[in-house]
């Protein structure tokens, strides 16, 4: 008997498909592998050709499959590597330009993130801030004194994505000088 595969290579979460194509066997019996530990067994019937599908995580697998033939044939086996690869994620913010006591906010927008962990630099470049928010809010509630400030953004992943970061300015302005102009007029003087 033999047994064919080939190597698949996809991106979570997409399903993995693996035609396996035999010849002198009836039945086959795969063994998929995660860290040389099985992960899935199965024993499953062909005729000819068959396509086994997996949804599964990032990561490296190794397939084998061993053909059961009748007393006629004799065992093959065959071996295919499975890789995962983990899904990007994104984080990006909105530059902020306000006047001094102005509330200030961040608008964050995230992809594949659990969270997204934020670092307030000042101008000197001494990290004077640094927190997490979930995925969907925004950077709010910051009390900045007048100057420019640098938010680096991070994206905190799963084991089926990977992190990204991005950069975000805030420029906290003085409030604005104004001017008075009072003129004077002299009352006119009574009659």
């Amino acid at each position: 008997t033999s047994v064919n595969l080939s190597d698949q290579n996809v991106t979570y979460p997409e399903q993995v498909f693996v035609n396996v194509s035999v010849v002198n066997a009836t039945e086959i019996s795969y063994v998929l592998l995660k860290d040389g530990s099985p992960f899935i067994v199965a024993d499953v019937t062909v005729n000819g050709m068959i396509t086994l599908v997996f949804d599964l995580g990032a990561g490296k697998y190794i397939l084998n499959v061993t053909t059961l033939p009748d007393s006629n044939h004799t065992e093959a086996s065959n071996w295919a590597y499975i890789i995962v690869n983990p899904a990007p994620s994104s984080v990006s913010g909105e530059n902020v330009n306000v006047t001094y006591g102005e509330p200030i906010v961040v608008h964050i927008t995230s992809e594949n993130a659990t969270a997204v962990a934020f670092k307030v630099i000042n101008q000197s470049g001494d990290v004077i801030l640094e927190d997490m928010i979930a995925p969907g809010e925004n950077i709010t509630g910051l009390q900045l004194a007048v100057g420019n400030y640098t938010v680096n953004l991070t994206t905190e992943v799963d084991e089926n994505h990977t992190s990204a970061s991005s950069t975000v300015n805030i420029t906290v302005n003085k409030i604005s000088e104004f001017d008075m102009n009072i003129s004077s007029t002299t009352p006119p003087l009574g009659n």
